[in-house]
């Protein structure tokens, strides 16, 4: 049963009078008995404090019952009897310190002499921000967000948070640690006494971070917070991404140990692991990363979008207004079609290898005769450009949609072999964002912005079935080779298969620690890539039960994955770029031949 929303009031207010030292007793004793056996007011608190270095209980792990709580004062527990022994220390030192600039005043006095004013001390900056790129702001408990830029100093107990798209920031601590904070990050940073044996802090609230600590603090812990799990780590290297339901770890270098929230089941990480956290109970397994794969080849352009010719002898890349054909294996440009004015986008291939369609930003498609490399027809699509573009694997039906604003709900349909429209689709409840044909061409599947995915008949033009995301947003579709499942890579950094003979959820899959965009299934095997918003690339082998592997990593790329993925007919190379990257191609594995 969900909590009350007065409840997260009242811990709201308790959280700030502790976070002010203003907590009575009775209040202390309300908030404690809050959280004990709570996780999810646990989580809130966490949320809310982002982090107690004085935290006085352990979540899951409480030192008092619900009994003690309301008991007198010889069954309080051990930490409450620490901290108020912590509190009348700290107020004799108080008392003795006042003392000290009384007599010292009065020896001012006597002789005479006026005491300097004393200039209040600048609390000390423990790290700073060596780049920052796009939006980055920085802000304290209760105070203003103020933008930050290169060499901006970071202070004890300050939030980072970064912007959309390509914002991002390093934090570098005067001992070498460094922490990169990825995009749409939030992430406050605490730095404890040199000497103690956990010195840095760090809350992530939501985002990517990668943790890098030198081999000089093998001996000091580094504690990452998130509202799922703590990660201890020692002189390590890891990668961490949060969103409202999981918590994703990656450990490439040294160890470290999850500990989660709700339960207090921990895992140690080796080298070359990674483990997901969610907020439920079930147990918690270590799996291995795939060893860093190099590039066959790296080419001499870079483009938006690209595709292999059916038979694998050419490859197609956009790259601004022109078309390259490419050797398939090195890359080089071999040929180019022109004809468009401005960039393109989006490719699609005809099976048979008879038609290529390409369009972007122009207000047409053109269709390019394979055989003759010539221009055959062009196709109005309005006048802002095409905002996505599929072909059924027969090559017969050719859909898009169209970026114009008032045009997004709508979608056309051509017989691409005789140029004619089929059917215009309206869909007027949003836009429409992706498309995927089923193999059989007997199914368009399609992204819409009102969290579902819609099921059109592209024969009759009418919607066959819908599947509710609920608050979930699609990003990218794909079909599998049978056609048995429709896979979707979602905004909670996870991929999710749905079963096409019932149409029933049959896998959420964890896609890494930054999310994936996009999407590509190989022809032949069992071949399936993903292309990863901090500049990863995944290739796994997927069987008929939904069994999965991961075969290789590709990670020689930029800031960011890149949009454009293309497996080779044959499964054994992948092709990769994206605006300012070049293409690279990459020699795949033997099993996904």
């Amino acid at each position: 049963m969900s909590k009350p929303a007065e409840d997260w009031t009242e811990l709201s207010t308790l959280v700030t009078q502790l976070a002010v030292g203003q907590i009575s007793d009775p209040d202390l004793v309300r908030l404690e008995a809050m959280l004990l056996d709570n996780p999810r007011a646990q989580r809130h608190y966490c949320e809310l404090r982002a982090l107690n270095v004085e935290l006085f209980w352990k979540f899951g792990k409480p030192l008092a019952t619900k009994a003690a709580v309301s008991s007198n004062e010889s069954t309080r527990s051990p930490s409450r009897r620490r901290t108020r022994a912590i509190v009348r220390g700290a107020t004799a030192l108080a008392v003795g310190l006042a003392a000290v600039v009384l007599v010292a005043l009065f020896w001012s006095g006597n002789n005479n002499q006026p005491m300097a004013p004393m200039a209040p001390a600048e609390p000390a900056a423990f790290a700073d921000m060596s780049e920052v790129v796009g939006n980055v702001e920085i802000f304290a408990e209760g105070k203003d967000a103020k933008s930050a830029g290169t060499g901006t100093k970071l202070l004890n107990g300050q939030t980072v948070r970064t912007g959309g798209d390509e914002s991002s920031t390093p934090v570098v601590y005067a001992d070498g640690t460094r922490l990169d904070l990825a995009s749409a990050t939030i992430a406050r940073l605490w730095q404890t006494l040199p000497t103690a044996t956990a010195s840095k802090r760090v809350f992530l609230t939501t985002g990517l971070m990668r943790a890098e600590m030198p081999e000089s603090t093998d001996s000091e812990t580094m504690i990452i917070s998130t509202p799922h799990a703590e990660v201890r780590l020692h002189g390590a290297k890891l990668a961490s991404s949060v969103d409202r339901t999981s918590t994703y770890v990656e450990l490439e270098e040294g160890k470290a140990e999850l500990i989660r929230h709700v339960d207090g089941q921990s895992i140690c990480l080796t080298q070359g692991s990674f483990v997901v956290c969610t907020d439920g109970i079930e147990p918690m397994t270590a799996e291995p990363l795939a060893a860093p794969a190099e590039p066959r080849s790296i080419g001499k352009i870079h483009g938006a979008a690209l595709r292999y010719f059916p038979d694998g002898a050419f490859l197609a890349v956009a790259r601004g207004e022109r078309l390259e054909i490419c050797h398939p294996e090195t890359g080089a440009s071999l040929s180019t079609l022109t004809g468009h004015e401005k960039s393109v986008r989006h490719l699609v291939i005809a099976n048979s290898a008879e038609w290529l369609v390409s369009g972007g930003f122009d207000p047409y498609l053109i269709v390019w005769n394979l055989t003759s490399r010539l221009e055959e027809r062009r196709l109005p699509v309005g006048p802002l450009g095409t905002r996505c573009l599929a072909l059924s694997g027969d090559g017969r039906i050719l859909a898009c949609v169209p970026s114009h604003v008032r045009q997004r709900g709508a979608m056309t349909l051509w017989d691409l072999k005789s140029g004619k429209e089929i059917h215009r689709i309206e869909y007027p409840k949003a836009e429409i964002e992706s498309l995927a044909f089923s193999p059989d061409g007997r199914m368009l599947a399609a992204v819409t912005g009102d969290y579902r995915i819609v099921l059109w008949d592209p024969f009759t033009g009418q919607i066959e079935r819908t599947l509710d995301m609920g608050k979930l947003r699609a990003q990218s579709l794909a079909f599998t080779r049978d056609g048995r499942y429709l896979i979707g890579t979602c905004d909670d950094h996870q991929i999710r298969f749905w079963d096409t003979s019932r149409w029933e959820l049959a896998k959420i899959h964890p896609c890494g620690v930054s999310g994936c965009g996009s999407l590509a299934v190989a022809a032949s095997g069992n071949a399936i890539a993903w292309g990863l918003h901090d500049s990863t690339v995944e290739v796994w082998t997927i069987d008929a039960d939904l069994q999965m592997n991961q075969v290789a990593v590709l990670r020689k790329f930029r800031k960011r994955g890149p949009e454009a993925l293309a497996f080779s007919p044959d499964a054994t190379r992948l092709a990769t770029t994206r605006d300012w990257e070049l293409l690279k191609i990459w020699d795949l594995p033997k099993e996904l031949k």
